[in-house]
């Protein structure tokens, strides 16, 4: 067990990055852009999880 004294001043999960206002301004455009397709996703989303069977629950298009 960790004591008080030895804990970490600063959360473990976080990571602090500086960039210039060019570089934000580009990461902001991606994060703002519309999501791009993935067929590979949505084949995942329509399936059925495992719990959900058990309870009854189908989805819409279960992929076989």
């Amino acid at each position: 067990m960790i004591s008080g004294s030895q804990r970490p001043t600063e959360p473990q999960d976080q990571v602090l990055f500086t960039v210039d206002a060019e570089a934000f301004r580009q990461f902001c455009e991606l994060l703002d852009a519309p999501a791009k397709h993935n067929a590979g996703l949505a084949r995942l989303m329509a399936l059925t999880p495992p719990w959900s069977k058990k309870a009854g629950i189908e989805g819409e298009n279960e992929a076989k």
